[in-house]
């Protein structure tokens, strides 16, 4: 009976009550402990579990519909690997060869090379480039104040080459061009003498300033010191340059310090063995080298003091703004000289200042000459 009864309390299943129970507190305790770790899953994203979900979610089938942008590739091989750019850039187009080079025309461009070519070394025409394209290059540099590498960039060639490539047509224009900075005699100066001067000055032989180009500080404390200039309060050089009245650059010095003063330059350079009886110099009034001319029989005529007065007298007004009409063109063609090579509107190296062993230039005052020569080549700011 008792097994029996035992039997009669099973259920289908062959499970007890009891066992039933204590299988339904497991199923429970499973599904609290699943639950509280579904819960940790969404709470911690960092788990493995929920790094899985996200790249199964990404990885579906409804995703994989999205469409994705497509990034074109050029390919390597499509850049050619020579630079185009040369002389053909400015051929026959004068804008473009007064942008590059600072010339008026192509034909100028063209007339100048031809007068160097026959001058040109014959170990420099195995250079890389041509001559064109290398009086293109020196031209650029001065023109834009482009640096080697960005030259290098553009004609394809090294950095080396293109230093090589700079200081050889420098020594060549130098040397062929400086003709064209000219000291005139007093006929020409007078038979080619805007009416400005005929009214005011007609006895005017030049009208002289000096200008400053910036330089990097030197290492050495004596060159420092030589080339601070107290007017910039930079170390710069510095240079006389004198004009005819019709604004041509008839006179350019050595470059000195910025330290030095305009006098000093001016009885140092050469200038005073140029002038003749007669003369009259126009100057600022730091050119205080009125004995200096008078000793050529010479006159000079600069703008008057105010030191030691309260004021000018009317007619020391009067004069001041006489003289200033027409002494403005020689800072007008310094300016044109600037504007037009801003290679001298930067800070110049230091390396340029020096000498070679062949040769009594330093390479600023080359770089100078040919930019003022090449100036002279253009048309006159003087008004005629």
């Amino acid at each position: 009976a008792a097994e029996g009864n035992e039997d009669f309390e099973r259920n289908g299943d062959g499970v007890t009550e009891e066992d039933a129970a204590e299988g339904n507190e497991d199923e429970r305790n499973d599904a609290e402990e699943n639950g509280d770790r579904a819960e940790e899953q969404s709470i911690l994203p960092g788990c493995v579990a929920n790094e899985t979900a996200i790249i199964n979610q990404y990885t579906s089938t409804s995703i994989q519909a999205v469409p994705v942008p497509v990034v074109c590739y050029v390919p390597v091989t499509s850049v050619p690997s020579k630079s185009q750019f040369g002389v053909a850039i400015i051929e026959g187009n004068n804008e473009a060869t007064k942008f590059y080079t600072g010339l008026a025309t192509w034909k100028l461009f063209q007339y100048l090379l031809s007068f160097l070519v026959g001058a040109y070394p014959p170990q420099a025409k195995r250079s890389k480039i041509s001559p064109a394209n290398g009086l293109l290059l020196v031209l650029m540099r001065l023109r834009l104040n482009l640096r080697v590498e960005d030259l290098s960039y553009r004609f394809s060639i090294s950095l080396s080459t293109v230093s090589d490539i700079f200081q050889r047509w420098i020594d060549l224009l130098f040397t062929h061009l400086s003709f064209l900075i000219h000291w005139p005699s007093q006929e020409i100066v007078h038979n080619n003498m805007p009416q400005i001067f005929k009214d005011l000055y007609p006895r005017t032989r030049c009208i002289i300033d000096c200008s400053e180009v910036f330089i990097e500080r030197p290492c050495a404390y004596q060159a420092r010191a030589k080339t601070y200039s107290n007017y910039k309060k930079h170390n710069t050089i510095k240079f006389l340059i004198g004009i005819t009245p019709n604004g041509a650059i008839s006179f350019l010095s050595k470059c000195w310090g910025g330290r030095a003063t305009d006098k000093c330059i001016t009885k140092n350079s050469g200038f005073l063995d140029l002038v003749e009886h007669g003369d009259v110099i126009l100057a600022d009034r730091g050119f205080d080298i009125a004995d200096d001319l008078g000793v050529y029989g010479a006159r000079l005529e600069i703008p008057s003091f105010t030191r030691g007065k309260n004021q000018l007298s009317l007619q020391e007004v009067e004069y001041s703004k006489r003289l200033s009409k027409v002494r403005i063109h020689v800072e007008r063609v310094i300016g044109l000289l600037k504007n037009k090579y801003t290679f001298l509107q930067s800070t110049l190296p230091v390396n340029l200042l020096r000498h070679r062993s062949d040769s009594e230039y330093a390479n600023i005052d080359k770089i100078i000459t040919v930019c003022a020569a090449i100036t002279n080549l253009s048309p006159s700011v003087v008004p005629l």
